[in-house]
């Protein structure tokens, strides 16, 4: 019997890892959305015009 709560008290540990790594995942596809980082950055205090042209700017990265 214990062996069997062992394994399923280990599974719900990796289960909740791997839940948590999805859920970062989806919240960086969300972030990417154009019309999501243009009013993200406006509410961070960036101008409308800057925040639209760091968006569609090429060289993000830099």
């Amino acid at each position: 019997m214990s062996v069997l709560l062992d394994y399923l008290l280990n599974l719900r540990l990796v289960l909740s890892a791997y839940d948590h790594r999805v859920g970062r995942r989806l919240r960086m596809c969300y972030w990417r959305k154009p019309r999501t980082q243009v009013r993200r950055l406006i509410k961070l205090g960036v101008s409308e015009r800057l925040a639209v042209a760091y968006v569609v700017s090429p060289e993000k990265g830099l």
